[in-house]
Formats: structure tokens, sequence, C-alpha cells
């Protein structure tokens, strides 16, 4: 494709330049410019995100178990992805947090939590694909928080 429109563009510019007929000229003027809009156009690339629920996965992770929440904003200081389903699991002596990128797999029961007071979670068994968070946070080795693009939840 990039040959042909090469090809094209020499042939196009060459008519302008050479061709004294002013017709010929502006229309081989307007026929450059189209080219170049098109081909401009037809080239962009869909960028991909490096970070969030749309970068590529870094991880997977197979059914494990783990508590679902939902995290309100409790104290006004606190700005770091509220108002989102998290779930999470401790295993190694560390904890794993993730935060649920596509919330139309869990069940009403679960969606139940957004509508709950205090910190009530749900005993789950989750898996799905791990994706790097954009606002990442200073926490200590055995914290880890992500995005999560589950594959399969259910209640355990």
């Amino acid at each position: 494709m990039r040959k042909i429109t090469n090809y094209l563009y020499y042939h196009v510019a060459t008519c302008i330049i050479s061709n004294k007929n002013f017709v010929s000229r502006s229309v081989s003027f307007c026929l450059l410019l189209l080219l170049i809009t098109f081909t401009n156009l037809g080239c962009k690339k869909k960028e991909d995100a490096a970070c969030g629920c749309d970068s590529e996965a870094i991880a997977e992770i197979g059914q494990v178990s783990g508590k679902l929440s939902y995290k309100k904003q409790l104290e006004p200081a606190d700005n770091f992805y509220n108002n989102r389903y998290w779930v999470g699991e401790f295993a190694y002596g560390m904890s794993f947090s993730y935060i649920i990128c596509n919330e139309s797999l869990l069940t009403s029961e679960m969606k139940n939590l957004k509508s709950s007071s205090g910190e009530t979670t749900l005993k789950v068994k989750f898996s799905g694909k791990v994706r790097s968070l954009c606002q990442p946070t200073m926490n200590p080795s055995e914290v880890t928080i992500q995005h999560i693009t589950l594959t399969q939840i259910e209640l355990n």
C-alpha cells in the first residue's frame, strides 16, 4: 500500500509541476490534496492504553478465593478509585486488591454491596486478567493494587 501511495504522490506532483495547462494543474493539485487527506486518515493507528482497563493484561489469575467489596469515599481526602467494586485476596503474606473493570459480570446480590452501609464484603471465587493501575500509590511491598477484567466470579 505504501508503494502505491508513493507512486501516486510522485506522478500527481510531477503533473502539477510540468503541466502548463491551468485546468490540468488545478485538477492534479486537487487530486494531490485528496490523496494526502485520505492517506493520513487511513493511517491513524489506535494507540494502546498504557494503563487502566483498556491496557494489555500483565498477568492472568486462575480461580482464587477472595472478598468482594464496594469502595465508598469515607474520608474527604480519600479520592482513590471510590465508588467502584473491588475484589481481593490474601495469599503468601501479601494482600492483592483489584479494581473491577467489567462490573457487568457481577450478580444482583453482589451489586447490592453498593447500597449496604459500612464495610460489607462477600466471599467469592474469581479469575481474570490483571491490568496496570493508572494512579499507583506508595504501598508497603506486601500490598498490591491493580485493575482486573474478570473472566468469572461467583459467590463462595
